[in-house]
């Protein structure tokens, strides 16, 4: 049954059977793209070609920002964590 979740691991049969063939993991991963997902790319690449250079430099600008951000408040949180044991 392609597609359909396997019981006890809950990855799609068809990613499992794909990998599982020799396949690649990005032709596996392939193998279990979301048409919802493709759909929110595919309008996701039309808004963006609608901005201006402009409005898209400052839209990278910010993502910029928000990833820089998101990456401190990590390297803040493993510092305030007790050490790991081995």
């Amino acid at each position: 049954m392609q597609g359909v979740p396997s019981s006890n691991l809950g990855v799609p049969t068809n990613f499992l059977e794909s990998f599982a063939s020799g396949n690649s993991a990005i032709e596996a991963i392939n193998a279990m793209k979301s048409k919802l997902a493709e759909q929110a790319r595919q309008d996701l690449i039309a808004d963006t070609q609608r901005l201006s250079p402009e409005e898209r430099l400052n839209a990278f600008l910010e993502h910029c920002q928000l990833m820089a951000a998101l990456y401190e408040a990590g390297r803040q949180l493993d510092a305030a964590a007790p050490p790991r044991r081995s």
